[in-house]
């Protein structure tokens, strides 16, 4: 954060609390599954349905972010999330039914959608042009922050059996992060769009950003529609590709592939996870440091590269039943989850933040959020049957394959964005 004022810091502190909710409601489930399941006695189907229904929410609330950030701007829209996550919270310990369970999910799945458009555009508008690369990557840091504390969180309390406690510790940050937001400013981007330049000439000056601020002035930039229409299908292509990768399988299910693996009990399952929590946290630490000098497409590529290498080798060991494959299983899926933590997990949002023109910004963001969402949904619902039927050698072979096309997709479709203003990026789609 070299060269911003402590204003400027607090301020993207702030903002991306909504990441660190998201990934701690989003994995916190991988070990309350495991009780929340033996208490209401899912069945298979049931469980699927259960991990996979807060996808529906974040389809429903991706689909509608867009549109709520415009309208409102983007402040207002980070506390009805913080308030929806705590309703959703409240409603899932209070749960005496399957239905109301499910309720509880779609809510904080309905909130996690909206974080995922509100808090890139945010800290994208907010950014120097230099610097927007690693500010926006803080988002995907912090989520992993909130993942790996979900984790630490999980291990804490599986000797209890504590669920609701696992949810109910999430609700720490959302209180404070209702009570930061009255300290932030809006965005001058979307100041400016609504024609109020008088705030948000002031919020640059809060911020410490130049008047000449290039995203205030959106409507210097020119791009056809037929560009404009390519840089939306590149946008919702690579956002699908991020979550066809298979990571959310690894979020979510990783203790049931480590017991797969040879961890027989709930314990040493969730501590051979909290590996992964560890691993994406630092691969995220990396990408940060080091995405505004080496660049967002070559970090891509290495991410995605190193994914299919992890996952092909996790198939082979695993076919072959190779001696430890406990022990080998966990450095894979640790490799897996450095590799994706360093390209594909911040640059994607980093990318859709950077890519779409003013005119098309807070509509394209909805469109590449939905079909990100639908594929973490698609993914989550079919690996319980994957797992079922061809076991984790099958399943995993299938993300390979996935990844070898995602990989194709960023080495001919992708440009490099690093330090270019909205007119080059937009330029280098025609």
């Amino acid at each position: 954060m070299k060269y911003l004022s402590r204003y400027s810091i607090f301020v993207i502190a702030t903002a991306v609390l909504s990441g660190f909710l998201f990934g701690y409601y989003m994995a916190i489930i991988s070990g309350a599954l495991l009780f929340i399941s033996s208490a209401f006695h899912f069945s298979l189907n049931q469980e699927s349905i259960f991990v996979s229904t807060l996808l529906l929410g974040a389809i429903l609330g991706g689909s509608i972010g867009g549109c709520l950030t415009d309208r409102f701007g983007r402040k207002k829209v980070f506390m009805l999330t913080a308030i929806l996550l705590i309703l959703g919270c409240l409603i899932l310990i209070g749960a005496t039914s399957y239905s109301i369970l499910i309720a509880g999910r779609v809510l904080q799945g309905f909130a996690i959608g909206i974080i995922s458009v509100a808090v890139p555009l945010y800290l994208g508008e907010i950014s120097p042009t230099a610097q927007r690369g690693g500010i926006v990557a803080t988002y995907q840091m912090t989520m992993s922050v909130g993942i790996l504390v979900a984790y630490l969180v999980n291990y804490g309390f599986t000797a209890s059996s504590n669920w609701k406690m696992m949810f109910l510790l999430g609700l720490i940050p959302a209180f404070l992060q209702i009570v930061f937001l009255w300290f932030i400013p809006e965005s001058p981007f979307w100041l400016f769009t609504k024609g109020k330049k008088a705030l948000a000439s002031k919020a640059l000056k809060e911020l410490s950003l130049p008047s000449s601020f290039e995203q205030t002035e959106p409507k210097e930039v020119k791009v056809s529609h037929k560009t404009l229409s390519f840089i939306l299908i590149v946008g919702i292509l690579l956002s699908a590709f991020q979550q066809l990768s298979g990571v959310n399988v690894m979020i979510y299910y990783a203790p049931k592939i480590f017991h797969e693996a040879g961890y027989t009990s709930a314990l040493s399952a969730m501590l051979a996870t909290l590996s992964l929590g560890l691993a994406n946290l630092i691969g995220c630490l990396i990408s940060v440091c080091i995405l505004d000098r080496v660049g967002r497409r070559k970090l891509l590529l290495i991410g995605i590269f190193g994914m299919l290498v992890s996952l092909l080798c996790l198939c082979i060991f695993s076919f072959y039943n190779i001696p430890s494959i406990d022990k080998v299983s966990v450095a894979v899926l640790i490799a897996y989850m450095l590799f994706f933590a360093v390209g594909p997990g911040p640059v994607t949002w980093v990318l859709l933040s950077e890519i779409y023109p003013p005119q098309i910004r807070d509509k394209a963001m909805t469109f590449s959020l939905v079909a990100n969402w639908v594929c973490v949904y698609i993914v989550l619902l079919t690996f319980p049957y994957l797992f079922t039927w061809i076991k984790s050698v099958g399943a995993f072979g299938i993300y390979a394959a996935l990844n070898l096309l995602g990989f194709l997709f960023v080495f001919k479709y992708i440009p490099e964005t690093k330090r270019k203003t909205m007119g080059e990026i937009s330029n280098l789609f025609k």
